[in-house]
């Protein structure tokens, strides 16, 4: 079912203007969240989005947090229930990050990609990835991790460089439906020119983050919200760029060379 057709009968469906009601996947709906492509109006406009959307966007955040420590607590779990830790218990909880945790993550990217476009999102969007593309998103996440842990162990600059040119495949292997390895090229292309704006934004979500581990639970969920929505926005801003370069240009029909 479309965003569209459940827009009035979901409970659960973001609020949205009527001229954007039947905007479809694309980039050119909204206006969305649009920011100068700078990583302090990235969180400024990110801020903006998340006061519009708050209440849904914080039930989104805090339920994907929820399906994710399911992974990352599994040994806490055997260990209450008496069973001793074990290889088979480690190998499950490694399937349930792969198969689980990372489509669950790429689907919280979906949840604020959405909005900052402004168009319609809902509570099935967190789980789109299983719907849309699963296999690719699973391995994309999957690849996206292990490239840059490995980019790290080389003296830690490959990692931060890697985090950068890889920070949008997220979105693209779930909104454009891409392949593994073609959400990994687009991402790499459409970083190009964003690189110092993407590194800012990375130290100060890791700023943002440590203010709200300070606050605890409340100020981690608050941290992961606005950068989220912070990183979406970015997103929306070098997605519309990107189609921008790609519209044919009109050939002058002057013989004039200083014409336009």
């Amino acid at each position: 079912m479309s965003h569209d057709e459940t827009n009035e009968s979901n409970p659960f469906s973001s609020p949205m203007a009527p001229e954007i009601r039947t905007a479809t996947t694309n980039a050119q709906v909204g206006p969305g969240f649009l920011c100068d492509g700078t990583a302090l109006d990235s969180f400024a406009q990110g801020g903006k989005l998340m006061g519009e959307h708050f209440w849904l966007l914080l039930g989104l955040t805090i339920l994907s947090m929820v399906i994710r420590a399911v992974g990352d607590y599994l040994d806490n779990a055997f260990n209450a229930a008496g069973f001793e830790p074990s290889l088979g218990v480690l190998l499950l909880g490694t399937a349930y990050t792969i198969f689980i945790s990372i489509p669950v993550s790429t689907g919280l990217a979906y949840v604020f990609l959405l909005p900052a476009r402004g168009q319609q999102f809902e509570l099935g969007d967190l789980f789109a990835a299983f719907q849309r593309n699963y296999i690719p998103a699973v391995a994309a996440g999957f690849v996206k991790v292990i490239l840059i842990m490995l980019g790290f162990l080389l003296l830690v600059v490959p990692g931060i460089y890697l985090a950068i040119k890889f920070a949008f495949v997220e979105y693209l292997v779930i909104d454009r439906k891409l392949s593994t390895l073609d959400s990994l090229k687009e991402s790499w292309h459409m970083t190009n020119g964003h690189e110092l704006t993407l590194f800012v934004i990375m130290l100060l979500s890791i700023l943002i983050f440590i203010g709200g581990m300070l606050l605890c639970l409340v100020g981690v969920v608050f941290s992961i919200m606005w950068i989220s929505a912070a990183y979406a926005v970015l997103f929306y801003y070098a997605e519309r760029l990107r189609q921008n370069d790609d519209m044919p240009k009109p050939e002058s029909t002057s013989d004039n060379p200083f014409a336009n």
